[in-house]
């Protein structure tokens, strides 16, 4: 074979491949150019009726796949490029370094009130140990650990909550990104560390109550009639008494609870004036 006959194999196969290169790139172009009617959104399916704008109250798989940029119905190439989009790599790490931020709260608020509730009971002890003269200072204390034991035990459901919240968004996602690796596990049943967590936190509020009942039994001298009536000291336990309600209440119908329906906002910007 001449060097000349040679060359001309080359130059014949080197332009066969450009040519092949360029029609397969013509097609992942006009493929690109579909995408936009294989992912219209079919808001007909969605359960429930209250939107906000355009967003609908709640969401099926295929509305949620659509909002992060996601579509089951696509092709392999199409979700390898979607996978690749700023969009929803953005969100995938957004879920994942969010969870984490979660787990990290959810123990730093454990040790937070382990502390004060600690305190409290040291407190208390040592209240008790001082017997007589003590008695409202001690009804007081248990108060106190009985609001502090219930703000623990719901912040331990509203932080479960948060990453329960995150982990579903990290199934959902992560098979386009990894597979379904966090997803898979070797057991179908298991021991979860947040939930005894709150099992722990629950009996601890029980025995606030009963050392409440206790303090409150021999500090306080219940009246036989309404003559009897020591007005001073009831009027101060019922006071107590009220305060623990009124913080049970609040954390579990007022401020206490997060609400995501939809909300009016309103807006405000900052102005400067030069003097």
């Amino acid at each position: 074979m001449s060097l000349l006959t040679y060359i001309k194999i080359q130059v014949f196969q080197f332009s066969n491949s450009v040519r092949f290169s360029e029609e397969k790139l013509k097609k992942i172009r006009a493929l690109k150019d579909d995408l936009p009617d294989l992912v219209r959104p079919d808001f007909s399916e969605t359960s429930g009726s209250a939107e906000v704008g355009d967003i609908p109250a709640s969401m099926n798989k295929k509305q949620y796949d659509h909002s992060l940029g996601i579509d089951d119905q696509r092709t392999a190439l199409n979700s390898a490029i979607d996978s690749n989009s700023d969009k929803t790599k953005t969100a995938f790490e957004f879920v994942v370094s969010t969870r984490q931020f979660e787990i990290e709260l959810y123990w730093k608020r454990a040790t937070y009130f382990w502390t004060f509730i600690a305190a409290v009971f040291v407190a208390y002890v040592a209240l008790r140990q001082l017997g007589e003269g003590y008695e409202f200072e001690t009804l007081l204390v248990s108060a106190v650990g009985i609001i502090l034991s219930l703000a623990w035990h719901f912040s331990n459901l509203g932080s479960k909550s948060w990453q329960r919240h995150w982990e579903k968004h990290l199934d959902l996602m992560e098979d386009n990104f990894m597979g379904p690796l966090y997803k898979t596990v070797n057991s179908d049943q298991t021991y979860s560390v947040s939930k005894i967590n709150e099992i722990v936190s629950f009996v601890f509020v029980v025995v606030w109550i009963l050392l409440f009942a206790s303090a409150l039994e021999s500090s306080y001298d219940f009246p036989k009639s309404v003559n009897d009536i020591d007005w001073i000291p009831t009027i101060l336990v019922l006071m107590i008494c009220a305060g623990i309600c009124m913080a049970f209440c609040s954390m579990v119908f007022g401020k206490g609870r997060g609400r995501f329906k939809a909300q009016k906002v309103k807006m405000y910007r900052r102005d400067y004036k030069f003097d």
